[in-house]
């Protein structure tokens, strides 16, 4: 993760954007601090339906919350994570195409959060798996 870190950092720091101590935050073992990141994370990735450059060294970071973080923050993760499935159906630079292969490759993630019982994240998941 200290790789994905490190790029995630590094792209975030072209686009002007704080994302290293946010995702430090979500991380950090807080709840209230690490739903608070996750919002802010959103508003930095993917505010008003547009996704960021910095969605791509972002993804891995993600779905390692995704697969480790308490079941309160999987929720807050999938729906930065639909975003960037959106986004990466869009055409046009390569950092999409990136990303959107990362999702297809993890494909099986999805489809396992899919059958979760929790119906936010299974609808989530859901909702991923359709737009790839």
């Amino acid at each position: 993760m200290d790789k994905q870190l490190h790029e995630a950092i590094s792209a975030a720091a072209r686009e002007e954007m704080e994302l290293g101590p946010l995702f430090l935050a979500l991380f950090s073992g807080e709840l209230e601090a690490a739903k608070q990141a996750s919002y802010d994370l959103w508003v930095c990735l993917c505010n008003q339906g547009q996704i960021t450059p910095a969605a791509l060294p972002s993804y891995g970071i993600l779905r390692e919350g995704l697969l480790t973080l308490p079941q309160e923050l999987k929720v807050e993760i999938l729906d930065i994570l639909y975003q960037f499935a959106v986004g990466s159906s869009v055409p046009g630079e390569p950092w999409r195409r990136s990303l959107r292969e990362r999702f297809l490759a993890d494909r099986a993630i999805y489809q396992g959060f899919a059958a979760d019982p929790n119906e936010d994240i299974s609808a989530f998941a859901q909702l991923i798996l359709e737009q790839l």
